[in-house]
């Protein structure tokens, strides 16, 4: 696990590219403290920063094949290394290392990019040519290891974190990276930047899946070598789908055993990171360290279930509480992570981050079963809608210009539950969907922008464009479409990684194993689902075989803090003073009156607006931090 950078220079400047490299490598030291390397040839330039958990002893980078034209850094694992090091060994490559990462470089003289094909891992590499001073960039198939480039008027950039990117770049070049509009608004409706976009202009992530050439004149376009599969269900019986799941599962946990190092894992109250503990203290001959993380307010502490699986699995527990935190905490946060990120799970994730950090190098996670598997209320919450008689929803949509203001209605409640539940019930379920996921309704998101920018809330967000380019034959087939491609690399994983690594930590993520991706295409919606519609049916069925019965009767809750009360209580003094800051004000993206009639309805008990305002607090927090270039300033 690394941090990677590297800069090819257009034309020559005043700082040299060695310097520039050098410079954006020490803003990666958080993901790799062990070791570190560069490789330059021409203006072409690598390098990385190294957490040493496969070869300890001789895997430092770059490395090189056999003739020396290639060198190679990379950032993640590739689980199926040892298969394929014995593969080339028997063809007659020769090895200077045990890294899993030289596995991808003598695999890339055989077969060019088609060698990604080959690896099962999480991971973003580059490949210097150093013939043609041209440096290959590929990413994952799921997008689970980061990677942000940027073409600049002095050349191209590229870095696993964006304030490690912008380190290489000279003011001209970051002046070139003033903020994205359309990806503010985006923002503002969804709490990150979906797809490969961020709120910097000129800065945008190489597509999971995906790898591009890039020399002097910037990067190519980039070519995908895997996608999202299209879902093409089959007609199996759920045991079926559940047989084989198991099967890609257990395995899945066991090539994540590797590495030099012992294993952990995460461990809230839920199901997913149960069964992965579970599968976990099957597959390595050491106690598990297990790590949770103990929430001090009832409706979201899970350290009750967590010691159970704990216990019945005789794993090593460490657990933390988080009964409060500091703005200065919060704000730390927003500043290392890079751009404005909305999730407040980011905190509790960073703190249990922080705690298994100090036992191991790398975790386990139940991240993705909830994507695959359709686990999530809101997708459930549809299922159950779209179930009802047609006549009901043939109805809705007769009614659809009064119930319109249902589907924006703010109001608490069972009434306002009832009304929103009717009004979504007159328009397709993808843009209801959106709209429940969404921290803003239209009318609030123009609320929110400053006058001059309010035209973007008439705009369709990104959800809405790739919902309406992409239908499907069913619609919550749809739905969960969204979710695998944009929720998940955009939110969840995107959270993992940056929590993870800025205490030096990996985390692997079993239920993304490509193999159970790809079979979960292939399972009908409506068996995902099950006969009520409860979701999980299929991986429950997993479920069930791995855990003891005691172990299944637990309520959902979701990893979260009780960002309401906190932002109306302890933090809300510093939260309104960085809201109504002259500075933040001046930038002239948010209109300062609707923040501060938001502020005040929030502390009074008026609405519910706690991850509302944790998204702008996160934007305000950028606003300074990451953006302070004249080109950042105003619109």
């Amino acid at each position: 696990m690394c941090g990677i950078a590297g800069y090819i220079a257009a034309r020559s400047t005043d700082r040299p590219v060695a310097d520039r490299l050098r410079a954006m490598v020490d803003r990666l030291f958080h993901r790799g403290p062990d070791d570190h390397g560069f490789c330059q040839s021409g203006g072409a330039t690598i390098g990385m920063r190294r957490l040493s958990i496969v070869g300890i002893d001789n895997g430092a980078q770059p490395l090189f094949d056999e003739s020396g034209r290639f060198a190679i850094v990379g950032n993640g694992e590739i689980y199926n290394a040892p298969q394929l090091h014995r593969e080339l060994l028997s063809r007659g490559h020769r090895f200077q290392s045990d890294s899993d990462i030289e596995v991808v470089l003598h695999l890339f003289e055989e077969l060019g990019p088609n060698a990604f094909q080959r690896l099962n891992g999480m991971f973003a590499l580059a490949i210097l040519d150093r013939r043609e001073q041209r440096v290959l960039l590929a990413r994952d198939r799921l997008g689970i290891k980061p990677l942000f480039v940027a073409d600049t008027t002095h050349g191209f950039a590229f870095a696993s974190e964006v304030p490690a990117l912008l380190a290489g770049l000279d003011a001209e070049e970051r002046n070139e990276t003033d903020l994205d509009r359309p990806a503010l608004a985006d923002y503002l409706r969804h709490g990150y930047a979906p797809g490969t976009q961020t709120l910097y202009r000129s800065v945008e992530q190489l597509p999971p899946g995906s790898f591009a050439w890039a020399n002097e004149a910037g990067m190519g376009r980039p070519v995908e070598w895997w996608t999202m599969p299209e879902l093409e269900p089959e007609d199996r019986s759920i045991d079926s789908f559940a047989e084989e799941s198991e099967s890609i599962l257990r395995d899945s946990v066991r090539l994540r055993t590797l590495g030099d190092v012992p294993a952990g894992a995460f461990l809230s109250g839920g199901l997913d990171s149960g069964t992965i503990v579970a599968l976990l203290s099957e597959s390595v001959d050491h106690s598990v360290p297990a790590f949770t993380l103990s929430i001090g307010d009832p409706e979201f502490d899970e350290t009750a279930d967590a010691r159970l699986t704990a216990e019945a699995f005789g794993c090593e527990h460490h657990v933390e509480r988080l009964d409060q935190t500091t703005a200065e905490e919060v704000e730390s946060l927003f500043e290392s992570y890079g751009e404005p990120f909305a999730d407040a799970s980011l905190l509790p994730t960073h703190r249990v981050s922080q705690l298994a950090a100090r036992h191991v190098k790398y975790v386990l996670s139940g991240d993705g079963g909830d994507e695959l598997f359709a686990g999530y209320a809101w997708l459930i919450r549809e299922a159950k809608l779209r179930r009802l008689p047609r006549s009901v929803r043939t109805t809705a949509r007769w009614l659809a210009p009064i119930l319109s203001r249902g589907q924006q209605s703010t109001r608490s409640g069972i009434f306002g539950q009832a009304l929103r539940a009717v009004g979504d019930l007159s328009s397709p379920a993808q843009r209801s969907f959106i709209r429940r996921r969404s921290l803003t309704t239209p009318q609030q998101l123009a609320s929110l922008l400053h006058p001059e920018l309010r035209s973007l809330a008439d705009e369709p967000s990104s959800l809405e464009r790739y919902a309406d380019a992409h239908p499907h034959d069913s619609e919550l087939a749809g739905l969960l479409d969204l979710d695998r491609r944009f929720y998940l690399g955009g939110d969840i994983l995107a959270k993992v990684d940056r929590a993870t690594m800025r205490h030096s930590l990996e985390a692997r993520v079993p239920f993304l194993d490509h193999r159970l991706v790809e079979l979960a295409a292939r399972i009908p919606i409506e068996t995902q689902l099950g006969p009520h519609a409860a979701g999980k049916a299929v991986l429950r069925r997993v479920i069930e075989r791995v855990l003891p019965p005691e172990l299944l009767q637990r309520r959902k809750r979701g990893f979260g803090i009780p960002v309401d009360r906190w932002l109306a209580g302890p933090l809300y003094q510093p939260l309104r003073d960085r809201l109504l800051d002259p500075s933040f004000r001046e930038r002239g993206w948010i209109d300062s009156v609707a923040v501060e009639r938001i502020l005040d309805q929030h502390q009074r008990g008026h609405g519910r607006h706690g991850h509302l305002l944790w998204a702008l607090w996160s934007l305000a927090v950028w606003s300074t931090s990451h953006a302070r270039t004249p080109g950042m300033v105003g619109v």
